[in-house]
């Protein structure tokens, strides 16, 4: 399915436009109050916990493209994101009743971009994060950007090994303005959590951190 399509069960797909810092465990989550034009509404506290799986023979991590089941917060469920031309999209499914096997709509859609047929799908690895999120509004009251600190302890189930890290996440919501004026809006936050201790990210993702990748 190409971006801004749909199908079924799935809703559009939404673009991910975020980013990844690191942080030290101990520096505290900034005050975002002196940011002109925004109010700091949270902050929320969240215990997530996600699953991730690939075949045997890594044909989503070569396709550039992850399967997630998370539990717990907004946006519990069944996910693809996938790196496109066109940037990363994300598309979203219902846990369901299913348990951890892939419903057979999420597997209709990884068969029709990438042609997997009847693949199976193995747990590669398993994340818990407690989350603490401030949401950023505009001056109409818009909800423009979400802030998470995330604490992450992560088990890369093939290698048997445990990482921990933590890190925080700048992510535009859906009303938040689009093109340059976003990237701008995302400028102003990287400001705050630089100046408090944030480093840019040296994984681009949860799943490729927890992999050693």
């Amino acid at each position: 399915m190409l971006p801004g399509q749909t199908g079924e069960m799935t809703g559009s797909a939404q673009q991910e436009i975020e980013r990844k810092y690191d942080v030290d465990d101990q520096t505290p989550f900034p005050d975002f109050s002196g940011l002109p034009g925004l109010t700091a509404r949270g902050p929320l506290a969240l215990e997530l916990r996600a699953e991730y799986l690939d075949t045997a023979e890594n044909a989503l991590a070569r396709a550039r493209t992850a399967l997630r089941r998370r539990e717990g917060g907004h946006d519990a469920g069944w996910h693809i994101k996938a790196d496109t031309p066109l940037g990363r999209f994300e598309n979203q499914w219902p846990l369901g009743d299913a348990g951890g096997e892939v419903p057979a709509a999420v597997r209709a859609e990884l068969d029709t971009r990438l042609g997997l047929g009847a693949a199976r799908f193995e747990p590669i690895a398993r994340l818990d994060t407690a989350r603490t999120i401030m949401v950023l509004h505009d001056a109409e009251g818009r909800a423009v950007v979400e802030i998470a600190d995330d604490r992450v302890s992560a088990r890369d189930i093939r290698a048997d090994l445990c990482r921990g890290w933590r890190e925080w996440e700048a992510e535009l919501l859906p009303d938040a303005p689009t093109g340059p004026a976003g990237e701008q809006l995302l400028d102003r936050v990287e400001a705050v959590l630089l100046a408090a201790g944030a480093r840019p990210s040296a994984s681009a993702s949860k799943i490729g951190r927890a992999l050693g990748r």
